[in-house]
């Protein structure tokens, strides 16, 4: 018989993977950080920027920044998602500051020293045209336009000159060597920003000391009639009595407008409803009784508009339910109560009384 033949061995391949946990802390780039602050400066300004680095794929991204002493004064701010430190209050401040700076990763955190000398500007050769410049944008426009044209005087022919702006912003950008502020094409929202303050820096390095001069660009943005009005102290509900003459002031009703100008001026009209029983101031949003409304046991219900003073107009509407009731019927002194309670009121703790009288007359 022959011998037994032997299966062939086929090698496998076996991956492992290593999860990754978070047991390294942050690692600063640098062990320190040096920047120097040039007076007269502003909120805004960026100064230097801190950044560390984690081992730990887990922690990478969640590294948190924040300044753990040295600033007296809260004189300087950090984004603890970048590190970038920038002024927060320019008003006197000391010579030199010592900043200890922390990385955390939630588990483990650094630390690193940031060192910022504060010196006045050199009065050097570079000069503007103005003192300041002021511009205005429109709000809502997507449109790329040009703010400010930052002209120098006092320059050497062919002297090389680089822009920037100390106070960086989304909405705005310079040209590094033309000086040409421009917006980039995001809307302007008035509503959530309607000034903006630009610290630009120009810079030669044509002589030693290089030289340096700050100039500021102030942006309004105008307002367009891009909010309708809006009724407040809502809702609005009103009893009449039947023996009501002409001229009863049957509820008022108020609307502001966020807009500015004569796009927030509001104007009121009875745009739903009995008309020849109510009509609406159209200054100050009074429902007044044009006749008596008699022993009519109706309800009614009126819609009133308020519209703003833009071009074109925008207008918001209301209904206001309206019961007749007669003297038998308890009513309330006022139509509508207004209060306001402190924030450490306890639970189930009173706010106010209210009274309902009957009307009716004893015999």
């Amino acid at each position: 018989m022959g011998k037994p033949r032997l299966s062939a061995i086929i090698p496998a391949t076996v991956t492992i993977f290593i999860s990754d946990i978070n047991d390294c802390p942050p690692q600063f780039e640098h062990p320190s950080y040096a920047a120097t602050v040039l007076l007269p400066t502003h909120q805004g300004v960026v100064i230097t920027s801190v950044k560390a680095t984690d081992p730990d794929t887990v922690a990478t991204t969640s590294i948190k920044y924040n300044i753990v002493s040295g600033n007296y004064g809260e004189k300087f701010a950090i984004n603890e998602d970048t590190g970038e430190i920038t002024v927060r209050n320019p008003e006197d401040m000391n010579e030199e500051y010592q900043l200890v700076v922390s990385a955390s990763d939630s588990e483990y955190e650094a630390s690193s020293k940031v060192s910022i000398k504060v010196k006045e500007s050199r009065a050097g050769t570079l000069h503007f045209s103005k003192s300041k410049y002021s511009a205005q944008v429109e709000e809502n426009s997507a449109k790329v336009v040009t703010v400010a044209v930052i002209t120098v005087i006092g320059t050497a022919l062919n002297e090389h000159l680089t822009f920037k702006i100390l106070n960086p912003s989304d909405m705005f950008e310079v040209g590094s060597t033309s000086g040409v502020v421009r917006s980039r094409g995001i809307p302007f929202d008035r509503e959530l920003q309607s000034f903006y303050t630009l610290v630009i820096e120009v810079r030669s390095e044509l002589t030693t000391p290089v030289q340096i001069a700050h100039v500021l660009v102030e942006v309004t943005v105008t307002d367009v009639n891009d909010n309708p009005p809006i009724f407040v102290n809502l809702p609005y509900y009103s009893v009449v009595p039947m023996e009501a003459q002409k001229g009863y002031i049957v509820r008022k009703v108020h609307a502001i407008d966020l807009d500015l100008g004569k796009n927030s001026q509001v104007h009121y009209e009875l745009v739903e409803g009995d008309n020849k029983t109510f009509k609406v101031d159209p200054k100050n949003g009074e429902i007044i009784l044009l006749k008596p409304v008699g022993s009519q046991n109706l309800d009614h219900e009126i819609i009133v508009a308020a519209v703003d003073g833009g071009y074109p107009p925008l207008r918001s509407t209301v209904e206001v339910p309206i019961r007749l009731i007669n003297r038998d019927m308890p009513v309330f002194p006022k139509q509508y109560y207004n209060i306001s309670v402190a924030e450490s009121l306890h639970s189930k703790s009173a706010v106010l009384t209210v009274l309902a009288d009957s009307q009716k007359e004893d015999n």
